[in-house]
């Protein structure tokens, strides 16, 4: 009986040094946004060829209302005028969004590509983004 309660206080002892340790994961650090301001959703829908075509920079602000959980590389991002699909894959594949952000505001800045395999013909490749 004595073995036993040695050998969990020690059980014991050893998960409380190990298991309390402080996270040491570096903190990823994204480029600063550099536009002043949003543009609506809508007028990527109006304009996603001239935009894809010039390679322009853009930037959209909405609610995540949808992100893939296995490896955070897309979502669809909902302001008042529409619906975007986000996908951070062609930027780097360590380019993701952290896990459970459904409802979360984001600001995204990257460049529209064509595609056709999304309902309204593109998505955005985001270069950065924040949370409000």
């Amino acid at each position: 009986m004595l073995r036993l309660r040695a050998f969990l206080l020690l059980g014991l002892a050893a998960l409380l040094l190990t298991g309390c340790q402080p996270d040491t994961a570096p903190e990823i650090s994204l480029p600063a946004l550099t536009l002043p301001q949003p543009q609506k959703i809508s007028e990527l829908d109006k304009n996603y060829k001239q935009l894809a075509k010039a390679k322009t920079l853009v930037q959209i602000r909405g609610k995540i209302i949808y992100q893939s959980r296995t490896t955070g590389g897309w979502a669809f991002v909902e302001d008042d005028t529409g619906t975007a699909l986000l996908d951070f894959e062609p930027t780097s594949p360590n380019f993701t969004l952290p896990p459970k952000q459904l409802g979360k505001t984001l600001t995204a800045e990257g460049r529209v590509s064509l595609d056709e395999s999304v309902i309204n013909e593109y998505l955005l490749v985001p270069a950065t983004y924040k949370f409000e």
